[in-house]
């Protein structure tokens, strides 16, 4: 293929007889190499360096390169952490950067991680490895001259090797797909999408995903927005995979026939007549067709709906600013709205103790209420949606994660369609409290108190909310009306 050129080159090499300066585009994750992976790399070398063939190369893996023209750059779409780490090193054993280095980096993740990265080189860097490493230090080096080509293979190496997460793909994905004639407003899109993004991924949200903390996109996407868009019906409910949260957010996604920093709207119960909205030059705030402006600290009132379609570029990078700021205003203890307040303290008092699954359910179905009614009812809301989920609890021994889907699935309705589809809060409470299966659950509480369990401590953090820890024998028969007499009393 003309338009692909692979060959192998020495790190030296690579930069010195670069055709344009080496660079990193707006879309590329921040510098994350923390001080195993540096002590790591230090050692390997060392080990190099003092073993008993050290004329040999030392292979790092491959490179992939973009060639912009147009821009005159050679563009990292794979090997920035490698090349970063190592332009540090040799910077350290040089006291310069290398010829063509023009990596810039405009997170802050990566400006921590940098420093961090020279103090752990300084720490463990020995004599014996000096600047003559960088002629042996070798890559397989991938150039191409389209940067869509530059991403098939890009896909086409995670998805043989180590994967990156979807959520990666799908911000590359959409960064690219910010495309105007206006060059400089390309950049500056791209680069206020990508800045949010990071800004998203670091947002404390208090969710007990501990594996997952130090991405929140991540959860967002798999846990929430995938599920609340894919289970729909009594059918369609299998959990999320790679590829299906690909398909959803980058397949199915609508090209933009406007410009760049515009996005169409839809007609909802929070947009009647409004049929675009346009992030304004200096992206402090929105335009909703020149009528209305919202501040960027209102991301959350923007006229989306969850299940609504999804415009490629910047449509996709608002979507998901919205319902990530959802979430974490749901979840603000420091609010000073009512609503959230208690809704706040019942979940910490009893939604946090519950099984993942339960509680992911519970935080999905909240988080559709929201976006419909926001948090009007939202307390009487939780209540009697922990009425249903809670049901679940005292019939099961065990909530598995196959536990979630026939909860939907073996309903008259299913409940997120119910909330997507009411008209007032009231539709969405009655449903939850006129459901003769859950009552007959709580009628056949059978839970021995005098045993310690999952069970047992559900029904007394219940018992403790609702004002009657000193009875833990009273049956759960009666939870419906413990709801309906503390909602008469809050008000």
């Amino acid at each position: 293929m003309s338009n692909v050129h692979v060959n192998v080159q020495s790190f030296k090499t690579l930069f010195n007889n670069a055709c344009h300066p080496l660079d990193l585009d707006t879309y590329q994750r921040p510098y994350v190499w923390d001080e195993d992976k540096v002590k790591q790399l230090i050692n390997d070398l060392n080990d190099y360096i003092t073993g008993k063939t050290p004329s040999n190369s030392y292979y790092m893996g491959a490179i992939l390169l973009h060639k912009n023209a147009d821009k005159k750059k050679l563009y990292i779409i794979d090997g920035q952490q490698r090349l970063t780490a190592l332009s540090i090193l040799y910077s350290q054993l040089t006291q310069s950067l290398p010829q063509n280095n023009s990596l810039s980096y405009h997170s802050p993740i990566s400006v921590k991680n940098i420093k961090q990265t020279q103090r752990h080189i300084s720490q463990y860097l020995p004599d014996t490895i000096t600047d003559n490493i960088f002629d042996r230090i070798c890559f397989s080096v991938i150039m191409v001259d389209s940067e869509d080509l530059a991403f098939t293979f890009f896909d086409t190496q995670n998805n043989r090797g180590v994967k990156l997460n979807a959520t990666d793909l799908l911000k590359a994905y959409h960064l690219r797909a910010i495309d105007n004639s206006n060059e400089q407003l390309n950049h500056d899109l791209q680069k206020y999408c990508a800045q949010q993004w990071e800004k998203l991924q670091r947002l404390p949200i208090r969710i007990q995903e501990t594996q997952e903390k130090s991405d929140f996109v991540k959860v967002l996407f798999e846990k929430y927005l995938w599920r609340a868009r894919v289970w729909t019906g009594q059918k369609n409910l299998s959990y999320e995979t790679y590829d299906g949260v690909l398909d959803e957010f980058q397949n199915k996604t609508l090209e933009v026939e406007s410009a760049a920093d515009t996005v169409p709207l839809y007609r909802s119960r929070h947009n009647r007549h409004s049929q675009n909205i346009t992030l304004l030059p200096n992206q402090t705030s929105y335009s909703v067709d020149e009528q209305t402006t919202l501040n960027i600290d209102s991301t959350h009132k923007i006229p989306f709906v969850i299940r609504q379609p999804i415009s490629r570029g910047v449509g996709f990078f608002l979507y998901a600013d919205k319902y990530m700021t959802l979430l974490d205003k749901l979840l603000n203890i420091g609010s000073k709205n009512n609503d959230i307040q208690d809704f706040n303290h019942f979940y910490d008092k009893v939604i946090a103790h519950l099984s993942p699954y339960l509680r992911e359910l519970f935080l999905l179905s909240t988080l559709m209420y929201v976006d419909q009614f926001g948090s009007k009812k939202l307390y009487p809301f939780a209540l009697w949606l922990d009425y249903a989920l809670g049901a679940l609890r005292v019939e099961k021994d065990n909530v598995y994660k196959a536990s979630i889907p026939p909860f939907l699935r073996d309903k008259a309705l299913n409940l997120l369609d119910v909330i997507a589809n009411a008209f007032t809060p009231e539709q969405v409470i009655n449903h939850l409290k006129d459901d003769a299966s859950t009552q007959k659950i709580y009628t056949n509480d059978n839970i021995d108190m005098s045993k310690n369990g999952v069970k047992q401590d559900y029904k007394k953090r219940i018992l403790n909310y609702y004002g009657l820890e000193d009875n833990l024998e009273v049956s759960l028969n009666n939870k419906a009306q413990w709801i309906e007499n503390h909602l008469k009393g809050h008000q």
